[in-house]
């Protein structure tokens, strides 16, 4: 590890980069989906219709849990795309 060229320490950045990129979007993801169980479940909603707190709620996660995923897919796309080029591979 000591021996690596300039090069070789660029990749190994730009992939911890990544790596800590996506999987800090992924815990946004997971935590979303655990914020909308937990309201859902475990808190007492009134007796006709849905809380304003819950409407509030899901128009906040609602685009964030429409965009996280695609956020994350073409990053990893992007970094596959990327690989093959190098590579010269055809895919």
């Amino acid at each position: 590890m000591k021996n690596w060229t300039p090069e070789q320490w660029g990749d190994f950045f730009e992939s911890l980069s990544l790596m800590l990129l996506e999987a800090s979007l992924s815990i946004a993801f997971v935590g979303g989906i655990f914020a909308i169980l937990y309201g859902l479940i475990h808190v007492s909603q009134p007796m006709e219709g849905q809380s304003l707190n819950d409407k509030a709620m899901f128009a906040i996660l609602t685009p964030l849990m429409i965009f996280l995923p695609t956020i994350i897919d073409k990053i990893i796309a992007k970094k596959t795309e990327s690989r093959v080029k190098e590579k010269g591979d055809n895919v």
